[in-house]
C-alpha cells in the first residue's frame, strides 16, 4: 500500500515515531511523539511529489522538546511555520514545487505577547525582585507560558551574565515560573533559553520579572523583556 488505500473501505498507512525520519511516498499520517526529545520529521521533495499529501500528528505533551518540520534542498512551506506543538495536527500539500501548510486540524492558537520595561536604556542593571507587575486579566484565565524574551540596551561587563526569571504570584505564594533562567551573556545583547517549568496562568495571578544576576566588570543598561502567553482552541 502507498499512501491511501480504497480498497474495502478507506485505510490509510500510519507510522508512528520518535526520532528523525524522512517521509517516502509510501507514508500518510505520522505520529509523533518528543517525550522522549526533539527530532526532525523531513518532507521529501515538493517537485517529485506533486499532489501527494501528508498529516503530522504530534501525540506527546512535552513542550519543551520540539518537533521541526524538515525541508529537502530549496523547498519551503507555505502557509505556516515549520514547529508542531503537543497536540497539533497538521497536513501539507505539495504543488509540485513547494509544500503548503494547509490546516492546523487542532483549532487556532491564540498568543498574547506582553512588552515589559524593566530599565529604561540609561539606567543601569541591578539585582532584586521586580516589584511592579501585571495581573492576569479575566480574558487570558487558563493561558500557559510560552516564551520569555530578554533584551539589553547597552552591554556592560567582562564575564557572567544578566540572569532574568519569572515570577507568579497566586493567593499571597510565589512561584518561579522557569526551571533555568534567562541568561543574557555579558557580550550579548538579547536571549530566550530560558526553561518554562511552571505555564500556566489564572485569572488574578500577578507576574513580576526579577533580575537575580548581572555581569561582573562592568554593568549592561536597559532591559526589556516580552512574555509569550498561549492558550490552543481544542474546537
Amino acid at each position: 500500500m502507498t499512501g491511501i488505500d480504497n480498497s474495502g473501505g478507506f485505510k490509510t498507512r500510519t507510522v508512528a515515531k520518535t526520532g528523525n525520519y524522512t517521509l517516502t511516498s509510501s507514508d500518510h499520517v505520522v505520529f509523533a511523539n518528543a517525550a522522549s526529545g526533539g527530532f526532525t520529521l523531513t518532507l521529501p521533495a515538493a517537485g517529485s511529489h506533486s499532489g501527494r499529501e501528508f498529516i503530522i500528528i504530534r501525540i506527546d505533551t512535552v513542550g519543551t522538546n520540539n518537533v521541526i518540520i524538515g525541508l529537502t534542498g530549496g523547498d519551503a512551506v507555505k502557509g505556516w511555520d515549520t514547529y508542531i506543538k503537543p497536540g497539533d495536527a497538521i497536513r501539507v500539500i505539495s504543488d509540485g514545487t513547494l509544500w503548503w501548510w494547509v490546516v492546523s486540524m487542532k483549532g487556532q492558537t491564540e498568543r498574547i505577547e506582553i512588552p515589559i520595561n524593566i530599565f529604561d536604556s540609561d539606567t543601569y542593571i541591578y539585582t532584586g525582585d521586580g516589584v511592579v507587575g501585571f495581573v492576569i486579566p479575566t480574558s487570558m484565565d487558563g493561558y500557559e507560558l510560552e516564551d520569555v524574551m530578554a533584551a539589553v540596551h547597552t552591554q556592560g561587563g567582562t564575564s557572567g551574565s544578566t540572569d532574568v526569571q519569572v515570577r507568579r504570584r497566586r493567593s499571597g505564594a510565589d512561584t518561579d515560573m522557569l526551571s533555568t533562567k534567562v541568561t543574557i551573556s555579558y557580550n550579548a545583547y538579547y536571549a530566550s533559553d530560558g526553561v518554562i517549568s511552571t505555564s500556566t496562568v489564572n485569572q488574578g495571578d500577578v507576574i513580576f520579572v526579577d533580575v537575580d544576576a548581572i555581569p561582573s566588570g562592568g554593568t549592561p543598561k536597559g532591559l526589556f523583556v516580552t512574555l509569550t502567553f498561549v492558550q490552543e482552541d481544542l474546537t
